[in-house]
């Protein structure tokens, strides 16, 4: 089963005619399906650099079939900037975003608090990092590199379903997208 074979169509107008049919995207899965509350059913899994869900769901399921059901799971709406880039996909993010300024400040910390700094104060230690003056014990700066590794380092830890429940997770899947169908007026 493809994870779109189950979604609506609907019909749109691309060429002056309303004759096309597509993949009905608001009717998704996400919008109507309440997160795996039943810490039973899944365990936690960190992605190795490099893994995608295919990859995942092949270690576990025996097939990469099941890839849309770990992206379900873990709320990956973008599957190349909401899933764990690796070391190289990483730095290529970061030169496309940043450009020239990839060595730059992302933001300030105050070391004493944990947190960050608002933005009235680190335009102030932003001038005294310019200006060459030190800044308070404190306060650090926290480069644009580390602030992205650490963003991405946020997506590593995934819930993926135990083995054993991928037949009824999937049925309920199939359940819940063939009311959608039935609802669609036949389109």
């Amino acid at each position: 089963m493809a994870y779109f074979d189950k979604f609506s169509k609907i019909l749109y107008n691309a060429d002056g005619t309303i004759s096309n049919k597509a993949v009905n995207i608001l009717s998704s899965i996400a919008m109507k399906y309440s997160p795996i509350k039943d810490t039973t059913l899944y365990f936690y899994y960190s992605i190795q650099d490099g893994e995608k869900p295919e990859d995942v769901s092949y270690r576990y399921y025996d097939s990469t079939e099941y890839h849309w059901l770990i992206i379900l799971l873990n709320n990956v709406i973008d599957p190349y900037y909401d899933w764990l880039l690796s070391s190289h996909e990483l730095d290529a993010h970061i030169t496309d975003k940043y450009g020239d300024n990839k060595d730059g400040i992302s933001y300030f910390e105050n070391l004493t608090t944990g947190r960050r700094v608002d933005e009235y104060d680190s335009l102030a230690f932003q001038e005294m990092v310019d200006t060459n003056i030190d800044l308070p014990v404190h306060i650090s700066p926290i480069s644009i590199r580390a602030d992205e590794d650490a963003k991405n380092e946020l997506k590593r830890e995934i819930r993926v379903i135990d083995a054993i429940y991928i037949d009824d997770i999937v049925k309920q899947f199939e359940d819940l997208m063939s009311r959608e169908l039935l609802n669609n007026d036949g389109l």
